[in-house]
């Protein structure tokens, strides 16, 4: 059975006691309902209009001496005063039954375009979510064609009241808690996508265009700033993570990530472009990190080409490659490259068609070793003894043995310097 409610507001004095011969103004939202009336009616079919101010008689709006019933659009301002017209209540905002706030019926924008919208579209999202109609909009003096219905101000998602960031327009809160099981997401993009006509698709897409002549610290098109305050242990902290699944059809070209060089119009400048920056080192305000890695390849084998340049790479304190920390031996190099133990550690330089050398250590050996496709040529070992392999073909022996500049077809040549300061072949001799 439901409970017995009073039908008619009840206003009271600022001593709390009933509001007798006072003045009801209703108007605007957010604005002053004396100088921004907002038209009342004593229908509910909204005929008969009721001039404001509105007087109480004994702590209810009476018309004449009835109490009576007051009716309005929509959200709508209050001001109440006492008889000798003191302030005693301002309710900038008072929404009618749950519903949405409308920017052009309760806060005057005009989506015909004839009258200045900017300070109802202001007023509107200074209120909270505002419905606002497609239709063109003056703000500032230019028109405005907002071709689909859509909202003003700020849109709160969620159970709780936390917001971690500055001036954000859409808000998602919640408590991710054991009320429900299984994995949780804030956002996903579920769409089913048919269109044709050859389109693109982005599921989120960064446009904004910066104006003016401010100064800005720095601007991010998708920032991560996740905080672990539990006693738990969270095992992996993906801040990017790209998984496709191919069922059907055919992708030419798969890109984990793209990073274009940047449209420079004159005059813009930009004094440095870096592609992938990855400033690891240790932790603020804490001990730092076991290991410290700006990127690793993990492929599962060679045709994978973990990693592919077709510019050059340049490491301002050297570049480091393999799949365990370095030892402390200095100078720092310009490559270094770093393998486990009993794995082999080498590089390869090749000429397409015509010559490939490769330097390596071989796996679980202490000698270095200088090989091609025809096999090793060259060994140092740990003693820095050098051993040669030579090929059984015997050079031209004229040539080796009265010429001391390079020779083509010379496998192998020896030159001496003397105390005189030149170079010569035979030893014994001492002879050029």
């Amino acid at each position: 059975m439901p409970a017995i409610r009073q039908p008619i507001p009840f206003f009271a004095d600022a001593t709390g006691a009933a509001l007798h011969g006072g003045f009801i103004y209703i108007g605007l939202p957010g604005q002053n309902p004396a100088t921004a009336p907002a038209a009342v009616y004593w229908d509910s079919e909204m005929t008969q209009p009721a001039a404001q101010p509105l007087r109480t008689v004994g702590g209810v709006i009476a018309r004449g001496a009835a109490p009576a019933e007051v009716y309005v659009a929509g959200t709508h301002s209050l001001l109440t005063q006492d008889s000798r017209g003191r302030l005693v209540m301002y309710l900038p905002t008072v929404v009618v039954g749950g519903e949405m706030l409308n920017a052009t019926t309760d806060f005057g924008a005009d989506p015909s375009g004839a009258a200045e919208s900017r300070a109802a579209f202001e007023a509107a999202a200074a209120a909270g979510l505002v419905w606002r109609e497609a239709g063109t909009y003056k703000l500032d003096g230019a028109s405005y064609v907002f071709p689909h219905d859509g909202f003003l101000g700020v849109m709160h998602i969620g159970d709780s009241n936390v917001n971690n960031s500055d001036d954000a327009v859409i808000i998602i809160s919640r408590d991710v808690d054991a009320s429900a099981a299984g994995n949780g997401h804030a956002f996903t993009d579920s769409s089913q996508i048919n269109r044709t006509g050859g389109i693109s698709y982005n599921s989120f897409d960064a446009r904004p265009n910066f104006k003016g002549s401010a100064s800005y610290g720095h601007y991010a098109a998708f920032q991560v700033g996740v905080e672990f305050d539990g006693s738990g242990t969270v095992t992996d902290l993906f801040s990017f993570i790209s998984s496709p699944i191919i069922s059907n059809g055919a992708l030419t070209n798969y890109y984990g990530l793209i990073v274009n060089a940047p449209t420079i119009n004159a005059p813009g400048t930009v004094a440095n472009c870096w592609g992938f920056y990855a400033p690891l080192g240790y932790g603020k305000g804490g001990p730092g990190f076991n290991q410290a890695t700006g990127i690793v390849h993990f492929f599962t084998n060679e045709s994978h080409a973990p990693c592919y340049s077709l510019g050059p790479v340049q490491g301002q304190d050297g570049l480091i490659a393999g799949d365990a920390a370095g030892t402390a031996y200095t100078n720092v190099k310009t490559l270094d490259l770093v393998k486990s133990a009993g794995t082999l550690v080498g590089a390869r330089f090749q000429q397409v068609g015509t010559q490939t050398v490769d330097l390596e250590i071989p796996a679980s050996q202490t000698y270095f070793n200088m090989r091609n496709a025809a096999g090793s040529f060259m060994k140092a070992l740990a003693d820095r003894a050098v051993v040669w392999n030579f090929s059984p073909t015997v050079p031209t022996l004229a040539n080796f043995e009265t010429a001391l500049t390079p020779i083509s077809d010379t496998l192998f040549q020896i030159s001496y310097r003397g105390s005189d300061g030149v170079l010569r072949k035979n030893v014994l001799t001492m002879t050029v």
